[in-house]
């Protein structure tokens, strides 16, 4: 055990007061002086000097890693904001025509380029069969929320579009149901022509040509269910 070692025991014990009787706490008072000796004293303040130095240097060390980072990050934002322009920069209009349907700009290069490709390989090999909504948000306008922008092959349909053939298909459908139920009324006449009024509705239901309901039979007897 090294002498600065039993010093620094020493210490704690005469610090904490550790001694079970006078006499051993005599014995460690000798014992610190007997350790204390001028070259020990200056031992100890060197290698106090070279701690306090070392943490000194840490300290500085951690500074300079904090400014670094600090210094990086501001890279970064100049370096997006750079990119950023560059890109702005690359997109050029490639033309214009004003319609009663409204204004269509074409654009080209840059922000454009890199969009119109990242969607292209969506719609082209990925799962998306007719278009993909693109969701974004507006810094200036957050109150409103987020802004639907909707990506479509020229051959599909737009979510309007498809919206609009499921209504005209469901009104379709009801009124098909509505003269069925009429139809369905008349199937017990005496002329038969609920038979026939029940095949237009089969027929209008299962999205078929119909042809105007024929004239009712005369004969006295029922005539024969057809679907015209």
């Amino acid at each position: 055990m090294s002498n600065n070692t039993k010093l620094k025991i020493l210490c704690q014990r005469l610090a904490a007061q550790e001694f079970d009787s006078i006499h051993a706490a005599e014995m460690a008072l000798e014992q610190f002086e007997k350790l204390t000796t001028p070259a020990m004293v200056l031992g100890l303040l060197t290698d106090e000097a070279g701690y306090r130095q070392g943490a000194s240097v840490e300290a500085r060390a951690a500074d300079e890693a904090r400014a670094e980072v600090r210094r990086l990050k501001l890279d970064n934002i100049e370096m997006r904001e750079a990119l950023t322009e560059k890109l702005i920069d690359a997109t050029t209009l490639s033309g214009a025509i004003i319609n009663t349907d409204g204004l269509t700009l074409g654009a080209e290069g840059g922000i454009c380029k890199i969009m119109a490709d990242a969607f292209g390989q969506m719609l082209f090999e990925g799962d998306v069969v007719n278009y993909i909504e693109a969701y974004f948000s507006s810094s200036k306008y957050p109150e409103m929320g987020q802004i639907v922008v909707t990506v479509k092959k020229e051959t599909g349909k737009t979510p309007h579009e498809l919206r609009l053939a499921a209504e005209q298909e469901g009104e379709r459908l009801l009124n098909a149901v509505k003269f069925a139920a009429e139809a369905f009324g008349k199937i017990t006449s005496s002329d038969g022509s609920g038979h026939a009024d029940l095949g237009l509705a089969v027929l209008r239901i299962a999205g078929l040509p119909v042809t105007d309901r024929p004239a009712a039979a005369t004969s006295s007897e029922s005539a024969p269910c057809k679907i015209y």
